[in-house]
């Protein structure tokens, strides 16, 4: 079999899934998705909006609520427990760093990621020599964990706040952690807890939406820059590349496809209003951004990896097959040259959206109900 599939910074060595109530040690207040989050989403009448929601406030926090982290830490040995942080700070002062906890998964692959940052680069150990169901007798546990050269060696030699500050301040701007976190997650929330001040300077918030005090922001910063350049360990559904591994994976993300398919069903059923726009938000813009952090494949005629899905290529073996693969013939001759196909060439997303849109009368896969029985109940 393929083995072990996990995120390349996860050097966790358990070959079982597993998962962790808190992520590096903060046991987050922060509700999974319910009812309200998913009235919201239905609310959206476009894709544009409807996908942002989908993404942000029903999917992207689910996977480290769920999947946890733990054992985060520095080379040296300094815990980096987001816990005991918060216990330090103000009141007025944790949204900000929950949030960034929230989303360490995705920092942390972006860090790892040598094309979005080259000055700072994260090193982990082969995953042959640490998690290959434990670790191996010549590497200690210390020895198994991911580091950053360059930042640990400038934080070994800070011994004040203000050093530490300017070491975690330099590194993150550097390695686009400010631009990332303000402009490109303005859904996971990070972006209403961060601006510039009049220096220039990015600089954290309250919950108000004011500036934390001086000492405040520089802890919060010197804290988040040794969090963001090493990974603690993660159970699967975290990564999420590995998420696949865990069960829940499957319940979670059918439930975003039953939703996308009510929308797009609904809409033509209220042919006298527009109810649904099929626009799609990212054409050309911005996708170097997305292609940075990892995320191929937004743009709307990206080649995406998959291919044969209706079995476009499968040889006819009885009458039954002979139906089926007319049907299939049929709905892909539509939209791509079959040629292509065969030549597992990959569908688009615009191929895609063609594919599964509820209404095709030729699609194999449809949903028996639309109702949240649960939530109509409130």
């Amino acid at each position: 079999g393929w083995g072990r599939l996990t995120e390349s910074w996860n050097t966790d060595p358990t070959m079982f899934v597993s998962r962790s109530r808190s992520i590096c040690g903060l046991e987050t207040k922060a509700r999974l998705p319910g009812c309200t989050t998913l009235r919201g989403a239905l609310s959206k009448n476009d894709t544009s909006s409807f996908r942002k929601e989908i993404e942000y406030s029903l999917h992207a926090e689910v996977h480290s609520a769920i999947g946890g982290a733990w054992q985060c830490s520095m080379p040296g040995g300094e815990s980096l427990n987001i816990g005991d942080m918060l216990a330090s700070l103000p009141s007025n002062a944790t949204q900000a760093l929950e949030n960034v906890a929230l989303n360490l998964n995705l920092f942390w692959r972006g860090m790892f990621n040598s094309s979005l940052n080259s000055h700072y680069p994260i090193l982990c150990p082969e995953n042959l020599k640490c998690a290959e169901g434990g670790y191996n007798a010549s590497w200690s546990a210390r020895e198994c964990r991911c580091s950053n050269p360059a930042f640990d060696m400038m934080m070994a030699n800070a011994s004040t706040l203000d050093e530490e500050y300017d070491v975690s301040y330099n590194a993150l701007d550097d390695s686009m952690f400010f631009i990332l976190a303000a402009y490109k997650s303005q859904g996971t929330r990070i972006s209403d807890f961060l601006a510039q001040g009049v220096d220039g300077k990015w600089m954290w918030l309250d919950s108000n939406g004011a500036f934390l005090d001086d000492d405040t922001n520089k802890a919060m910063t010197a804290f988040i820059g040794k969090l963001i350049f090493h990974p603690g360990f993660i159970g699967p559904f975290t990564g999420p590349l590995a998420g696949t591994n865990d069960p829940l994976f499957w319940t979670v993300h059918s439930n975003f496809e039953h939703l996308w398919h009510y929308k797009r069903a609904s809409a033509q059923q209220n042919s006298s209003r527009v109810t649904w726009s099929d626009t799609w938000d990212v054409y050309t813009t911005d996708d170097d951004w997305y292609q940075m952090m990892g995320c191929w494949g937004y743009l709307y005629d990206a080649k995406l990896p998959w291919s044969n899905l209706f079995g476009e290529s499968a040889s006819i073996e009885n009458d039954a097959n002979v139906v089926y693969s007319d049907i299939r013939e049929e709905l892909m001759s539509q939209m791509l040259d079959m040629n292509e196909v065969r030549g597992q060439s990959g569908y688009t997303n615009r191929e895609l959206s063609d594919l599964f849109d509820p209404w095709n009368s030729n699609s194999l896969f449809q949903y028996s109900s639309f109702s949240w029985s649960h939530c109509e109940a409130e």
